[in-house]
């Protein structure tokens, strides 16, 4: 595999003409496993826009970070490996199962706190039910003109994508300008990541 061009096989969920974010987190996450092995995993990733066609990850680099449409920090040991994610030009044709109605089933909501209790099951990994369910809890308190999409997520730890995961919650912390939030991953009451919404 060549580590400087990684093509990112990702499909449109039902009829979205986007990619979802979760599923390029998922994708990425299997590639750089196969590149660095087992323990490498997603410290950050960013969108700078809507991805609608084929997409690939390529290492980062001062002259083409401009036309990145997201940005990737990888944590392997102790090193730190930077990609950027760019659109190409290939339409996309492939469609899978659009998993938002089973995730809100797993969704327990506390307005007042502004928090999301979530649990695991099989067939959902851990990162659609963490951009799934935030985008619920969203939608449920903040009923706004616009649509609320991730921008951002950042873990502090390793996670196992396929484990079943037990107190798992996601609060809202703050929201600025009715335009974009910050919402606090924690499980067993620790704070293991975060995660940043947008309004377009």
């Amino acid at each position: 595999m060549n580590d400087r061009f990684v093509n990112l096989n990702v499909c449109h969920r039902g009829d979205r003409k986007y990619l979802q974010s979760a599923d390029i987190y998922l994708e990425i996450d299997k590639n750089i496993k196969n590149m660095f092995g087992i323990m490498a995993w997603i410290q950050h990733i960013s969108f700078r826009k809507f991805i609608k066609k084929s997409c690939f990850l390529e290492i980062d680099s001062v002259n083409n970070i401009s036309n990145a449409s997201g940005l990737v920090k990888i944590k392997n040991g102790k090193d730190d490996i930077n990609f950027i994610i760019v659109e190409g030009e290939k339409e996309k044709v492939c469609v899978c199962e659009d998993i938002d109605k089973k995730i809100e089933k797993l969704c327990q909501i506390d307005k007042e706190l502004k928090r999301v209790s979530i649990k695991s099951v099989k067939n959902i990994e851990l990162m659609q039910i963490i951009v799934g369910s935030t985008k619920i809890l969203h939608n449920d308190l903040l009923h706004s003109n616009g649509k609320w999409i991730a921008s951002q997520v950042d873990m502090n730890v390793y996670l196992e994508q396929n484990k079943k995961y037990k107190n798992l919650t996601i609060e809202i912390k703050s929201i600025v300008s009715d335009i974009y939030s910050i919402s606090h991953i924690t499980m067993d009451n620790l704070l293991i990541g975060s995660i940043r919404f947008m309004k377009i």
